[in-house]
């Protein structure tokens, strides 16, 4: 999968850091001023020392320096950690365009755990980025800066040297800084691949212990943790040198500049008090030039996130179609009553390989359509064309006549529905999951579709009813009951075209019956396609078909 390229990933950060430039530059104001008062802080210090004058308001002067500096830094500090907070929550919704409208095709790409840690824990390094990592850099810089001067001003032999011993730290840090970004990259892919082995543990706990595969995925669990391990410690001992390095240099330089002041000062080349301040003024030297460092190797942290969540935010979103050209057709869309589908001489190909092949077929309002065939033969891939979820190589499914590529995906999707064929239910109420589609209904009507599909006396049994809690996944539902659900959450949404994939692969030949029956009342008021392996809803069909590679024929019969 092709990655953003890293110039890109610069600009889309800058773009981030200047929609919040306001909150930025206040915090940059609150601690440059900070800076400010710490900078005055030596040459205070010095006067005290060197006049003695440890009773004097000299002393207060100083205790106000260090209790104003302590309190804009404070200030400038939270004003940062908001900031960093808006930003990482710019960062996950800038991303929900594409992981909620993106091309099927294209976020199929990704596994589920690597969507997760993209739009998790990557987007919270691009906040520590906010919060510790171009602000650093941007004060850390003014800072060393200022010192500087000072300490030019205070003494220039001793500045030299310290400087030549923080200038050789530097450049050693430096050789470090390249492989950061390249091996934070490998520590974040080899972090997702983990959460994505972690879900299928977790959502498949039955299916892992009844196939005796504990063992197998405790040494797949084991294999990605080690490969987080190696990462990471391989990302480590890079960035370890950097404080090491850095805090080395910083005492060999305290160390030289007390003894090499010390003689200074003996020669009378330097009064005591301008030794304290120029040590001091060298820490202060000292500690922004290891936090501008370390912000360095931050920011190539953070470019490697962005790296890769911009994988995520450039996928290709559904296009909007015109609502202009739609007008004229609206009428024909909205009529009363159940739609016609009509398809002629579609194809499809994925990866340059044809899936589909000059497919046709013809289903009347208010008719039943059952469509078969052996797995992998192509039936789920042509509901996903119906739905528009993938698009055709040429443009041949109407509905009440009108091509569905005139009409705007929100109006069209509006009138058909698809029940999918593992079912899935959502976190929340029951209630909550039948008027997911349409949460204005009213009781009654969820009432009858939960009736429709033979789950009433479930239901009204349950203590809640239909405030009854939905586990993830539907785990405290069996199979029939969720495809059940399923269906009647379709039939709450009004659907003019309904499409289910399978079913009744889950159901008792009892209940497929009862469900089937009412199925073939339903398409009164919505045509059905039912894809299935099963034989039984042949029975309710007005015509079927059967798909083999790709290719689909019309079988004689029906109801």
């Amino acid at each position: 999968m092709a990655r953003p390229p890293k110039s890109h990933s610069r600009s889309e950060l800058t773009q981030l850091l200047r929609r919040r430039k306001k909150a930025i530059a206040a915090s940059l104001g609150l601690l440059l001023s900070a800076t400010a008062l710490r900078l005055s802080q030596p040459v205070l210090l010095m006067e005290i020392v060197d006049l003695n004058a440890l009773a004097s308001p000299l002393m207060l002067a100083l205790a106000v320096l260090f209790v104003g500096q302590a309190a804009l830094s404070a200030f400038g500090a939270i004003v940062l950690q908001v900031t960093g907070e808006r930003l990482i929550a710019d960062v996950r919704l800038s991303l929900l365009p594409s992981i909620l409208t993106g091309r099927i095709l294209e976020l199929q790409r990704f596994r589920r755990g690597d969507i997760l840690a993209r739009g998790i824990s990557d987007t919270a390094a691009i906040r520590d980025m906010a919060t510790c990592g171009f602000l650093d850099i941007a004060v850390g810089v003014l800072t060393v800066v200022g010192a500087s001067v000072l300490l030019i001003i205070t003494d220039a032999v001793l500045y030299l040297v310290a400087l030549l011993i923080i200038a050789v730290s530097t450049a050693l840090v430096c050789t470090f800084l390249p492989r950061i970004r390249k091996e934070t990259q490998k520590s974040q892919a080899a972090t997702a691949a983990y959460s994505t082995a972690l879900d299928r543990v977790v959502t498949n706990p039955r299916t892992i212990r009844l196939s005796g595969a504990t063992i197998r995925e405790e040494r797949r669990l084991a294999g990605r943790i080690e490969a987080t391990y190696i990462y990471g410690k391989r990302a480590a001992r890079i960035e370890a040198p950097i404080s090491a390095i850095m805090e080395l240099a910083g005492h060999g330089a305290l160390v030289a500049i007390l003894l090499l002041g010390a003689v200074r000062v003996e020669l009378n080349l330097l009064t005591t008090g301008q030794l304290v301040a120029f040590l001091v003024a060298l820490v202060y030297l000292i500690m922004p030039t290891v936090s501008t460092l370390r912000a360095v190797a931050l920011v190539q942290r953070s470019l490697a996130a962005m790296d890769r969540i911009q994988s995520i935010r450039v996928i290709e979103t559904e296009e909007e179609r015109s609502q202009s050209s739609y007008r004229d057709l609206r009428c024909c869309l909205h009529q009363p009553g159940p739609a016609a589908l009509e398809i002629n001489g579609l194809s499809f190909s994925y990866n340059s390989t044809p899936l589909l092949q000059n497919i046709s077929m013809s289903v009347p309002a208010g008719s039943i359509a059952v469509l078969e065939g052996p797995t992998g033969a192509g039936k789920s891939t042509l509901l996903n064309l119906i739905c528009q979820f993938y698009e055709p190589n040429s443009e041949t499914i109407y509905i009440n006549g009108v091509d569905v590529s005139e009409i705007p995906l929100q109006d069209y999707r509006g009138i058909i529905g698809l029940v999918e064929q593992n079912a899935p239910l959502m976190q929340g109420s029951l209630r909550d999951n039948l008027a997911y589609a349409n949460p204005s209904v009213s009781d009654l009507e969820l009432w009858g579709a939960v009736s429709s599909v033979g789950l009433e006396p479930l239901v009204r049994n349950l203590p809640n009813g239909l405030e009854t809690s939905v586990d993830e996944s539907g785990e405290n539902f069996s199979g029939g009951e969720r495809q059940r659900i399923s269906i009647a959450r379709s039939l709450v949404a009004r659907p003019k075209l309904l499409l289910l994939d399978e079913p009744t692969s889950q159901l008792d030949p009892h209940t497929e019956a009862q469900l089937l029956s009412s199925l073939r009342t339903l398409s009164t008021s919505c045509t059905l396609v039912i894809v299935t392996h099963r034989p039984a809803p042949r029975a309710i069909a007005d015509q079927t078909f059967s798909m083999r590679e790709g290719e689909i024929t019309k079988i004689p019969g029906g109801y």
